[in-house]
């Protein structure tokens, strides 16, 4: 039909889950998105959108390449390799900042749009329903942050789409909705439908007399039950009985006969589709096989519809277009959509605002940051290892970062187990890290999405604790009061946005000072 230029409908499930450029966008996603993974990355370099083999893959490891798109290159990649592998970053790099800026429907359509995939989708063969996929897999983006999911959660969602068989979502294509398309389906989603003309088509499918029948459903009495033989398959055909329930030989014979009613009833309502014509396909020479050939006593002094010659398609041509009309329209509809309606913002300020005192400082600079985090998150969770310098070790290598980044933290962890705080929170009910929360708030009279995340939370007598920690370097009491000054804000904010989301108290906030393992309470 595409082909000829006839416009199709698909009613069913099956073009989503195929859709090979749906598969490369969430690979993607998930580079961007777990990012301490190197597996996605090195599956968008090797996928459809950069198109690596694994012999470039492992020439770049050895060239020290690591799988991190925030990486910079080795110096001696060869050009041609580097070319592919810059380009491969850059998509990702664009997909992050989308991702930052925007809710996870806009970020998601921008991230199509950067890589071109509709069209590119569209102009290849079955380009309607390919095209259309991922215009669902936008509907179901859209619907997934209606309903309050994350971004992990949404990828958790696309990957079932995927992936899970009993996950079903519709088909559609470009021109769905419309009247004037020739619709597809199988008789099963033809009840209650009608239409001016039907065809009852693949008149070759024969796999309702083929099977065996391998179950039995009890449809009478009171209570229905299941009963099956065991069977081992022998070939790709063939199978080897090896025990039958009772009287299995009956229930055979009557699933078989409520099988046979069901294709008929199938049958009653293929055949009772059509409003003004009914086109039934005939299995060549064997009159007496296919889905239909139940139908053919009846065909017996009905013409034949005479074949019709190979032709183009009738494309009429298009009315006039006002092109100066069409241009001012869009030029104000762009300059409507841009106009600004809220702004995005984290709770720490630009990087440069708080950058920490080691980064400017000749200390080991962000690495060194989002190491403690991880070090100290799997221990107050208990998911660190025994062998904990092999855990440190481990991020550290993965990382590229300063080996002195290990000792450092190992005892940054030593002494924060020595405090009170993990007496208290060994003790606390309830007890939470690395929270991500989003917030708004009006900023200068501008609504203001408010993103950040919470280090520690854990319950205490009458409300929370939340402990925020820094790994800036401490030298002396001035340096600990600038700090103190420094984060305090951000800290409070992170108070506020708590108590809205639990609706309790946090009755005590604070820094943990990695360096010199102090407290400053805010």
């Amino acid at each position: 039909m595409e082909a000829r230029g006839i416009a199709y409908d698909i009613v069913g499930a099956g073009a989503v889950k195929e859709s090979q450029e749906l598969r490369a966008v969430l690979q993607l996603l998930e580079a961007v998105i777990i990012g301490d993974n190197p597996v996605p990355v090195v599956g968008v370099l090797r996928g459809p959108l950069v198109g690596l083999g694994d012999d470039e893959l492992y020439a770049y490891s050895k060239a020290g390449g690591r799988f991190d798109f925030r990486r910079r290159l080795p110096d001696d990649l060869p050009e041609s390799l580097r070319e592919s592998i810059t380009q491969g970053f850059k998509m990702a790099l664009a997909a992050d900042r989308f991702i930052r800026a925007h809710t996870p429907s806009v970020a998601f359509e921008r991230i199509l749009e950067e890589l071109g995939l509709i069209p590119y989708a569209a102009s290849g063969s079955m380009g309607s329903s390919r095209a259309s996929a991922l215009l669902r897999a936008v509907a179901l983006v859209r619907q997934w942050e209606g309903s309050g999911l994350s971004w992990v959660e949404i990828l958790q969602e696309m990957r079932a789409v995927l992936d899970n068989p009993e996950y079903v979502v519709e088909d559609m294509t470009l021109e769905s909705g419309r009247e004037d398309v020739v619709r597809l389906m199988v008789v099963h989603q033809a009840k209650g439908l009608q239409a001016k003309v039907v065809f009852l088509a693949d008149p070759a499918d024969t796999s309702s007399g083929r099977h065996r029948i391998d179950a039995h459903v009890s449809r009478v009495g009171e209570s229905a039950f299941l009963s099956a033989p065991v069977v081992r398959r022998t070939g790709d055909y063939s199978q080897e009985t090896l025990a039958e329930p009772p009287d299995w030989a009956d229930a055979e014979a009557r699933e078989k006969r409520f099988q046979e009613a069901e294709e008929k009833r199938l049958l009653y309502v293929a055949a009772t589709r059509a409003c003004n014509l009914l086109v039934i396909s005939r299995y060549g020479g064997a009159p007496d096989k296919g889905p239909w050939s139940a139908l053919e006593p009846a065909l017996q002094n009905v013409a034949e519809l005479p074949d019709l010659p190979a032709h183009f398609p009738y494309r009429p041509g298009s009315p006039g277009i006002d092109v100066k009309r069409s241009r001012r329209l869009r030029t104000e509809r762009l300059e409507r959509v841009r106009e600004q309606t809220h702004q995005l913002e984290t709770v720490t300020g630009s990087r440069r605002e708080f950058e920490p005192e080691h980064t400017r400082r000749g200390g080991y600079g962000r690495e060194y940051g989002i190491l403690v985090h991880k070090l100290f998150e799997a221990a107050v969770n208990r998911t660190l290892p025994e062998n904990r310098e092999a855990f440190v070790q481990a991020r550290v290598d993965d990382r590229g970062a300063d080996p002195r980044m290990k000792r450092q933290a190992l005892n940054a962890l030593n002494a924060f187990e020595r405090s009170t705080h993990w007496a208290e929170l060994r003790e606390a009910p309830r007890c939470f890290t690395e929270v991500p929360f989003v917030g708004s708030e009006k900023r200068n009279g501008t609504p203001t999405v408010l993103r950040g995340t919470l280090d520690l939370l854990y319950r205490v007598e009458g409300g929370w604790k939340l402990v925020d920690y820094k790994t800036d370097r401490a030298r002396d009491d001035d340096t600990v009061d600038a700090l103190l000054d420094r984060y305090a804000d951000q800290v409070r904010t992170y108070a506020l946005q708590w108590e809205t989301i639990a609706g309790e108290p946090v009755v005590e906030k604070g820094i943990w000072l990695t360096d010199g393992s102090r407290w400053l309470v805010v």
